[in-house]
């Protein structure tokens, strides 16, 4: 039998890289959909409408819809490592604070923050991951390893009820605390170190378009507002048009693309899922 070439084989070294990683990016989508269930009851302790408390779950899944087109350009300019670390610490601290918010609107304003840190966490890790499996092993770890990141939505509905029945709706964010600390542990030890290859400027005509356009198509297919959504489409249209048309490449447009499609496609399933179980509730 002839075995597979070495450059293509799977070392245990980078199978459990990749478990640090997807961790991370788990939390991050886990965290999305974890306090829909509990919308009623924290509307009910804080005194606000549902209406207001719903904007705990939008807030954060818009603002990590408007962060992960910034992640190439973040990436690249502070380093992958070194970003995936600072937004696993960050989210453990933001978990941390929302768990003892003391008003509606310094919760939500504290979710739009973890939201965004989010934004950065999940494409950092997968930029991450590309550059240390290679092309010909890309394929077949992501098979693999995008599985967690995909059922985390489901997962976060599912583990909601339980947490807030039981232990109370502070839990829904505490527990996150202690797997991002063990992941920024793990993460500090085994991920790569490795300085910026570039400090390209940022595209800003890209991200203004990139940073409006994802959030409005997310909340608008979500919403099933076709308004927000057919704008959204329109302007992630301009910014491919005018990308394509570039004579170089800049540093949004040199975006790992697949990663924001991956990301879309859960976020947007995770959004629907949230105005759903709000209209339920």
């Amino acid at each position: 039998m002839i075995g597979r070439p070495v450059d293509e084989r799977i070392s245990l070294a980078l199978w459990g890289m990749a478990s640090i990683l997807t961790v991370g990016g788990f939390l991050s989508m886990f965290t999305s959909t974890v306090v829909n269930v509990a919308l009623g009851a924290i509307a009910a302790e804080f005194r606000t409408p549902l209406s207001t408390a719903q904007w705990i779950a939008t807030g954060y899944l818009l603002a990590l819809a408007a962060m992960v087109p910034v992640s190439g350009w973040a990436s690249r300019r502070f380093g992958a490592a070194r970003l995936w670390l600072w937004c696993v610490g960050l989210f453990a601290v933001l978990s941390a604070c929302c768990a003892m918010a003391t008003s509606i609107e310094a919760l939500i304003a504290l979710r739009i923050l973890q939201g965004a840190v989010g934004g950065l966490l999940v494409p950092a890790g997968q930029i991450l991951f590309a550059v240390a499996a290679g092309p010909k092993r890309l394929g077949r770890m992501m098979s693999v390893l995008s599985i967690p990141i995909y059922l985390a939505p489901v997962l976060g509905t599912l583990f909601g009820s339980m947490l807030t029945d039981g232990l109370g709706w502070p839990w829904l964010f505490l527990v996150n605390v202690p797997i991002s600390v063990l992941s920024l542990l793990l993460g500090r030890r085994w991920l790569p170190s490795r300085p910026s290859p570039t400090t390209q400027p940022l595209d800003w005509r890209g991200l203004v378009l990139t940073v409006s356009g994802l959030p409005l198509l997310v909340y608008g297919v979500a919403g099933f507002a076709p308004v927000p959504a057919i704008a959204g489409a329109l302007l992630l249209t301009a910014f491919v048009v005018t990308a394509s048309r570039s004579s170089h490449a800049t540093a949004i447009a040199d975006t790992h693309w697949w990663i924001v499609g991956v990301t879309a496609i859960v976020l947007i399933p995770a959004a629907v899922l949230v105005r759903v179980e709000t209209r339920l509730s």
